[in-house]
């Protein structure tokens, strides 16, 4: 991989060990362009062939993780980024696509693309500013304006929109005609450098990085290059809208209290008040109604928006399928019946999720394992032998740090588990205290806290709210869920953690705690805190 083009990635803040890329995927009814899902950039600058026709994302999505049943009855999750303007969780740069043509919209003959390509390049390096990084495409130049690390993040649509169409102008103006105006969106993608630009019209042209400087702030950009205060305004279609149903007013109330796990908000539940084998109780679980469940005014069929993620579109609906009530989210591509929604909004596990709902409606499961009994320490072992292996690969060893803590707290779910007689541990939900655990550890209570946090972040522990609590003390805080750990789902945690937070055993916070948790499957922050 060239210098420049390491030197191009990092401007642009993107981490090409962990940054998927878009491509051509071959389907049995042709070529699609769609995102991979298991490659990263790093591996195809890295590949021995150099690929053909891939992009990447110039400015940062929020994302969700899907999960891909295989033939092998394994399952794969990735992450899948929804790449959408209004979707954007930061913008990182400007950017003009200057595309040469003849009047008749034809590849220029080499000797005349290069002559342009070169009097475009000295245009641009003599102006008042010049670009952040140049690429050299097919057919002219990929410019980038990078905007600096301080003002990515408040940037919002709009202002981002206005910079960007002044750009444009400016260069259409005083540099060149030749500028793709249509290129001009905060979703764009754009070809990723030392990758084959190669189409049935052309021969095979080697994208590459020719020029990187420095990023500029946004009084800089503005100055330079004055936004576009009135956008032009488009030709309206009258277009169908979709039905909307209106969600009362406490939706994200509700997938607040399942992610928590709070069974007493559920009070508007009709409890059944019956008592079922494991497999009648999972199928009558299945059959009530999710509407009424998730306080959505809808009827069965009928479209709303994702009360799981922001969703301006409605893209969703509940519908029914042997007797079995389903969450359909179109723009995701994901299906849910009640049992799957609860463990996929809560983390917790299947088995969890379906005695917690047993909970929520009056649902009494006979112990047909009543005999048999989970014993603790092989699951204590399991967790910590896990959480050693990821800390022993490289960049994570701030994970092996939290396991002093962790092990303390082991004995606390051992020792309430069997004061209270669970046969099976993971039914035992534990109340643990900074107070006592910085007594026990020897530690400031403050570090104890940041290092609870960076647990529940990285989903060694899972934080509940909990009726008892409640009862007890006037509060909800304190009682956690402890579950298996899986080395591969840790690891990719702790990674995305650590570019979250690079610090995350000193500077991890309550509010980071949330936000992150949010982020990684796409909630709105604000909406879930207002709930």
């Amino acid at each position: 991989m060239q210098e420049l083009t390491e030197q191009f990635f990092s401007l642009l803040g993107k981490d090409i060990t962990t940054e998927q890329y878009y491509y051509m995927a071959k389907h049995k009814d042709g070529e699609k362009f769609e995102q991979h899902k298991s490659k990263r950039i790093k591996d195809i600058l890295q590949a021995k062939r150099r690929p053909k026709n891939v992009w990447f994302a110039v400015n940062d999505f929020y994302y969700i993780y899907k999960t891909i049943h295989t033939p092998y009855n394994t399952e794969f999750s990735y992450r899948w980024y929804d790449r959408k303007a209004d979707n954007t969780r930061r913008f990182n740069s400007f950017y003009c696509d200057i595309d040469f043509h003849d009047n008749n919209g034809q590849h220029l003959q080499a000797n005349e693309l290069q002559t342009k390509k070169q009097a475009i390049y000295t245009k641009l390096m003599s102006l008042p500013l010049a670009p952040s990084a140049l690429v050299e495409s097919r057919n002219g130049w990929h410019v980038y304006y990078v905007i600096s690390i301080n003002d990515r993040e408040g940037l919002s649509l709009d202002a981002w929109n206005k910079q960007e169409q002044g750009i444009q102008a400016f260069m259409l103006a005083n540099v060149s005609e030749d500028v793709d105006t249509k290129a001009k969106d905060a979703s764009r993608v754009l070809r990723v450098p030392e990758t084959v630009h190669k189409k049935d019209d052309s021969e095979p042209f080697l994208i590459q990085v020719r020029y990187v400087s420095k990023a500029y702030t946004m009084l800089e950009l503005q100055e330079a290059f004055p936004p576009v205060t009135q956008p032009q305004a488009k030709e309206k279609k009258e277009k169908k809208k979709p039905v909307k149903a209106e969600k009362v007013a406490n939706s994200n109330e509700v997938i607040r209290n399942i992610y928590r796990l709070n069974d007493s908000y559920f009070s508007y539940i009709t409890p059944l008040n019956i008592s079922l084998d494991w497999p009648e109780a999972i199928e009558a679980l299945c059959s009530v109604d999710l509407l009424d469940f998730l306080q959505i005014q809808a009827n069965v069929g009928e479209a709303f928006s994702s009360i799981l993620r922001q969703d301006k579109h409605p893209s969703c609906n509940i519908g029914i399928k042997d007797n079995t009530y389903l969450y359909h989210d179109y723009g995701t591509g994901q299906t849910f019946n009640i049992l799957q929604l609860v463990s996929y909004v809560s983390g917790v596990q299947f088995t969890k999720a379906v005695k917690w709902l047993a909970k929520v409606y009056g649902l009494h499961i006979k112990d047909t394992f009543q005999s048999s009994k989970t014993p603790i320490q092989p699951l204590i072992e399991a967790n910590i032998s896990v959480i050693k292996q990821v800390a022993r690969q490289q960049g994570l060893g701030y994970v092996g740090k939290l396991l002093p803590l962790y092990q303390v707290i082991m004995e606390i779910w051992k020792k309430q588990t069997q004061e209270k007689g669970f046969n099976n541990p993971s039914d035992c939900n534990i109340q643990l205290s900074s107070r006592y655990l910085a007594e026990v550890t020897g530690k400031q209570r403050k570090a104890i806290k940041r290092h609870l946090y960076s647990l529940e972040a990285l989903g060694i522990i899972k934080a509940i709210e909990s009726k008892s609590n409640m009862e007890l003390y006037g509060h909800k805080a304190n009682t956690y869920v402890i579950q298996p750990l899986q080395v591969d789902q840790l690891a990719k945690t702790a990674n995305e953690l650590l570019e979250f937070e690079p610090r995350p055993l000193t500077d991890m916070t309550a509010e980071k705690c949330l936000i992150f948790l949010c982020s990684r499957i796409g909630w709105n922050v604000e909406e879930f805190k207002a709930g």
